[in-house]
């Protein structure tokens, strides 16, 4: 089909019966626009016009379609039709090319939608503390960091444990008293322990914890409460900032008021940011001490040449490790009931109380 000659016809015809391209316009129900890339060649009308354009121009369909006045073949005719057949073809491959790229998206998206899921784990009983669990459950692959245990007053010790269970729905998943700060990892499929179902309701979800004292198994349980912090739920993830107005990147995010207030106490006391790490600010002291106070943690650390002494002062919980008398020493301090516990068989230095005070001296004045 060529579009030079039917628009060279239409131009003649029209001009033949004195008609503007804005008469024959109005009389197709047209713009002049339109007219004028017809007998430009630029366009072929419609399908639809085809008759109303004979009738207004004295041309039959097979001249319309020939470019010629006059000639009676069907040759323009099988040539639009050719056209039309191609032209059709090619809009049902672009069609089916959309529907596929639709259904491959669709699979992808059923795939993969809410199939990842990460969750932080804590709690606490009467006299333990238990936080930073991580569980990460995706279509591939079930993760379960088991996190930190802590004891939370004098009465009792990490050392006197002799057993720790991790349950879900009545089952055991994790066990044994290596499993504090262990890390286990399962391909999902036959027999998880770490199933979607176990998931579904974390609150069936304790920690159950056996010790040994005064001469007896006791047993202790931490009910598990559990954050979600990340879900696969959004089609399209938005790409969160790299760097904020003030230089700091978007790790900010994760301080609370209160770590914002502390953040803020800590910078007018000369604390700056440790590594460029807005997360962490750091001071050196007189006696060549370095102290680092880590905000997401909780957790205050002063490193000197005799000692490291680690604060976490959201459960006001001190340990400070260090060496005395050539021996390695580790020993836990209780504000509430302003007592140390010897960690270690050999004992702590004699001045460990005042080195536990002094610190908290210190850590108040910062922070005061």
């Amino acid at each position: 089909m060529d579009a030079e000659k039917i628009g060279k016809i239409i131009a003649h015809q029209r001009m033949k019966k004195h008609l503007t391209q804005q008469e024959l316009a109005d009389k197709l129900k047209v713009t002049n626009k339109a007219v004028s890339n017809w007998e430009r060649g630029r366009a072929i009308p419609d399908v639809g016009l085809f008759d109303s354009i004979c009738h207004e121009l004295d041309l039959t369909l097979n001249e319309l379609l020939d470019g010629k006045k006059g000639k009676s073949t069907s040759k323009g005719l099988i040539n639009y039709l050719k056209y039309y057949q191609k032209k059709n073809f090619l809009l049902f491959m672009v069609l089916f090319i959309l529907v596929v790229i639709f259904f491959i998206l669709l699979l992808f998206f059923i795939n993969n939608y809410n199939k990842t899921l990460i969750y932080t784990l804590y709690g606490e009983s009467t006299n333990f503390d238990y936080k930073d669990g991580l569980l990460i459950y995706s279509n591939q692959k079930n993760i379960l960091s088991f996190g930190k245990l802590n004891v939370k007053n004098n009465t009792v010790s990490l050392d006197m444990i002799t057993d720790i269970k991790l349950v879900a729905k009545d089952k055991v998943i994790a066990g044994g008293t290596d499993v504090i700060g262990s890390l286990n990892i399962e391909n999902t499929g036959y027999n998880e322990l770490l199933s979607r179902e176990k998931f579904s309701n974390l609150n069936d979800w304790y920690i159950q914890i056996s010790y040994l004292k005064d001469h007896k198994i006791n047993k202790e349980t931490i009910n598990l409460k559990h954050h979600k912090i990340m879900q696969s739920n959004k089609l399209i993830n938005s790409k969160s900032k790299d760097i904020s107005v003030d230089g700091q990147n978007n790790a900010m995010e994760y301080l609370n008021e209160e770590d914002i207030k502390l953040k803020n106490k800590l910078l007018a006391n000369g604390f700056t940011p440790y590594e460029d790490n807005p997360l962490a600010l750091r001071k050196s002291l007189d006696n060549n001490a370095l102290f680092i106070v880590t905000l997401p943690m909780k957790v205050a650390r002063l490193v000197n040449t005799n000692c490291i002494i680690v604060y976490e002062y959201d459960i006001n919980s001190l340990s400070v490790d260090g060496i005395y008398n050539q021996k390695n020493y580790n020993f836990s301090y209780f504000p509430s009931s302003d007592s140390i516990n010897c960690n270690t068989k050999d004992s702590c230095p004699p001045d460990a109380w005042f080195i536990a005070k002094n610190f908290l001296n210190l850590w108040n004045d910062i922070i005061e």
